[in-house]
């Protein structure tokens, strides 16, 4: 009887711990995306031979979100990036991406906030294509009771892009901004900080307002 009692106690807890589990992959799974300077005028972006080009990641997820690893892989045939700033080269695995760049340091975004990067790049070809990569999940603080039993739920998403070089590319705003919606903001951090970004809204006339952090402190 005993055995019974305690077989069905643990057989509970089993059911238990999958449903809640369930919960957490269904409801509390990061949303994390990639958006480029430029595909608003569609793809493959068209590129100068040697530049540099603003990303950024965002989620559409109402929970706040930790950016755990950041990374862009690269055919070095294609393209070079090793001389984008504040990056860690490294390799892959992939043979299509045998190279790649990282951006080290942790970040949160939250819905409607850009977290924007820049890379840098020169051509091989008339075309290279890069994979995004970034790998994520919702902040421990966000997870109700009973689900913060679990470790969060660590998801990679990814991206490919396609780029066209032209020689006759004119870096203006609709070519080299990133684009930003009505109601979202973009922010640059560390070492990425230190390179001009610029953004575009997606109606003529819209107004963005420019906050700097500067080294005494004051906003400009």
């Amino acid at each position: 009887m005993m055995y019974e009692i305690i077989s069905l106690i643990l057989g509970l807890f089993g059911i238990l711990s999958l449903i809640l589990y369930l919960i957490l992959w269904k409801f509390f799974s990061p949303r994390v995306l990639f958006r480029v300077a430029g595909e608003q005028s569609g793809e493959p972006i068209k590129v100068n031979p040697i530049g540099q080009k603003i990303f950024a990641t965002f989620t559409k997820s109402t929970k706040k979100t930790r950016v755990l690893g950041l990374w862009i892989y690269f055919h070095p045939n294609e393209v070079d990036l090793f001389e984008t700033s504040g990056v860690e080269k490294g390799f892959s695995v992939d043979r299509q991406f045998p190279m790649s760049i990282s951006f080290g340091e942790e970040k949160e975004i939250v819905r409607g906030t850009l977290q924007a990067n820049y890379f840098h790049y020169r051509t091989k070809g008339r075309k290279f294509t890069l994979k995004f990569d970034v790998l994520s999940e919702i902040d421990s603080t966000e997870l109700p009771f009973l689900l913060d039993m679990f470790p969060p739920r660590k998801v990679r998403s990814t991206r490919a892009v396609t780029f066209e070089v032209d020689n006759n590319v004119v870096p203006d705003l609709k070519t080299h901004g990133l684009l930003l919606l009505p109601g979202e903001a973009m922010q640059v951090v560390g070492v990425q900080s230190q390179q001009g970004v610029s953004a575009v809204s997606d109606k003529e006339g819209a107004l963005l307002d420019v906050w700097e952090l500067i080294e005494n402190s004051k906003l400009k």
